[in-house]
Parts: structure tokens; sequence; C-alpha cells
């Protein structure tokens, strides 16, 4: 039999999974005492530490990205020193929409965990328009590819 815990913490005595995943629904919690959509995130390493949680910030940021996911990666990228997280996990009580995903991926978050699954396959947000602007592709892509050049030189 597992003794009782020592700590008023109870992330001491749970698992490392089940304990990010309650950080996370903390976070979800105090998002939700502040009028924000209740969603928590929380970045790990593969040594276990936590890297960065938080919460949901589109309406005290007024910031449409401010997504919980997108949040801790800032934070997690902010306190790594490096915009690349190899190696570490992200837990998070909702499953991710597809901007957090990309950000995910960009990010080289290795394991997104989640709690919820999302209801909807595809945002209920009508469509922006989408335009491609001809006439400044080619500045566009040969700045893109100079920098690349140069970073590879």
């Amino acid at each position: 039999m597992k003794p009782p815990p020592t700590t008023d913490s109870p992330t001491e005595w749970l698992s490392p999974q089940a304990g990010y995943m309650l950080l996370a629904l903390m976070e979800a919690t105090e998002a939700a005492n502040r009028g924000e959509v209740p969603i928590g995130a929380v970045v790990s390493d593969a040594q276990g530490r936590i890297l960065a949680q938080g919460g949901n910030q589109t309406r005290s940021d007024l910031d449409p990205t401010a997504h919980a996911e997108v949040v801790v990666l800032r934070q997690a990228a902010r306190r790594r020193g490096d915009h690349r997280l190899l190696d570490t996990q992200l837990h998070v009580t909702l499953q991710p929409c597809p901007m957090c995903l990309e950000a995910l991926r960009q990010a080289r978050v290795t394991t997104v965990v989640y709690a919820g699954q999302r209801l909807w396959e595809h945002s209920p947000l009508p469509p922006c328009s989408l335009q491609q602007e001809k006439a400044s592709e080619e500045v566009a892509v040969g700045l893109l590819s100079q920098f690349f050049q140069q970073k590879r030189a």
C-alpha cells in the first residue's frame, strides 16, 4: 500500500502523468475564474521538470492566439532559451485546435496528452478570405531563400 502523502501538494503523490494533468486542470479552473475559456496546459521536459504552466488568456490579453497551449509554449521557450522544445511533453485539458497543433509541431514538442476530446471537427467560425498577392511573391520568397542560405552557410 502506498504511504499517505507527506505534503499538501497533491502532485507529489500522484504519478507524474496524473500530476501534470491535475496542474493543467487547476490552470483551467483559474482561467475560468478570470472569465476565460477553461483550458489549462503544462509543459514538462524529459527529466519530469515543469517548464511552464498556464491557462487561456485570449480575453485578458486581447489576443486570439493566447490559447493555453501557445501561452505555455512561449513560457517554456523563454525558460529554455530556445524556440525548439525537443524532448518535451504537453498536457492539456482539451484536444488542441489546429492552430495549437501547428504551434506544437513547430516547437517540436514530442508528446501531447489531452483530457477532453473536441466535440466538433471544424471551427464554427466563418472562413476568412485567403488571397495571394502574386506581385510580391518573388520578393518574399527571395527574402526567405536568402535568410536560410545564410543560416546554412
